[in-house]
């Protein structure tokens, strides 16, 4: 046997066909790999004794299903490793998701059923998970205009994403904020969610309004007075007004 196979020579397996041979005991082994022809092959082995100090050994070829199991097993650890991935990366998520300043918070395109929000959504609103689970958008009053939902909705649906849409948000308290907005549309279950970004930017659409009123008074008064009053920089004329075009 050794001579046949010499790589038995390093593993039991001579032994125990001797002790079988000589002690008459029945050995079987559900898996038994031998090297033949270079190729490793695996058989499950029955040996019993014939006569004293003979044997006889059957084996039944299980390769085949020993490369499956293989295949299998490697395909385990690659899923393993793939759990493990996606663990880490919703771990990552999450954390970037609950700690983000801005107002983060997802809903079901269809219907605007709230999924989740963060404590950036709470703060900018004045809404917990509690006043928001299992309703909708619409159903808490957020949107100051239904319109900008849609406006949403359509962008969303036209091109996966919506980028910096100024909306009117009413809040828990009743007040009227602004906020520019991102999304983004993904699949969870087999149904379409979207995850929201949105930044309070009421100062800035006041400091804007105030600018905007401020330009105004300023073309009335340069419009009304009979003194000539035009701006310029660097030689270029910015503005004139008509007393100087008179």
């Amino acid at each position: 046997i050794e001579a046949a196979f010499p790589d038995l020579q390093h593993t039991d397996i001579p032994r125990i066909y001797k002790e079988v041979a000589v002690k008459g005991i029945t050995w079987n082994s559900e898996e038994v790999p031998y090297l033949i022809n270079g190729s490793m092959k695996y058989f499950k082995v029955s040996a019993f004794q014939t006569l004293p100090g003979n044997m006889l050994a059957m084996f039944t070829d299980i390769t085949g299903a020993k490369k499956i199991e293989q295949a299998l097993q490697q395909k385990n650890e690659e899923l393993k490793l793939a759990e493990e991935e996606l663990r880490e990366s919703e771990e990552k998520f999450r954390i970037a998701f609950k700690t983000s300043p801005d107002s983060v918070n997802i809903n079901r395109l269809s219907d605007g059923l709230y999924l989740e929000i963060n404590e950036g959504f709470t703060q900018l609103t004045g809404y917990t998970w509690e006043d928001v689970q299992g309703k909708t958008s619409s159903e808490i009053g957020i949107w100051v205009d239904p319109g900008d939902r849609q406006r949403l909705i359509d962008g969303l649906r036209a091109n996966g994403k919506v980028i910096n849409m100024e909306a009117r948000f009413r809040l828990k308290s009743g007040e009227v904020r602004t906020g520019l907005m991102s999304a983004t549309i993904f699949k969870l279950k087999k149904e379409v969610f979207v995850m929201s970004v949105t930044r309070d930017i009421e100062e800035i659409v006041q400091a804007r309004s105030k600018i905007k009123e401020s330009e105004l008074r300023f073309r009335q008064l340069a419009e009304n007075i009979q003194d000539v009053f035009w701006l310029s920089e660097n030689d270029r004329v910015l503005y004139l007004n008509s007393a100087l075009e008179r």
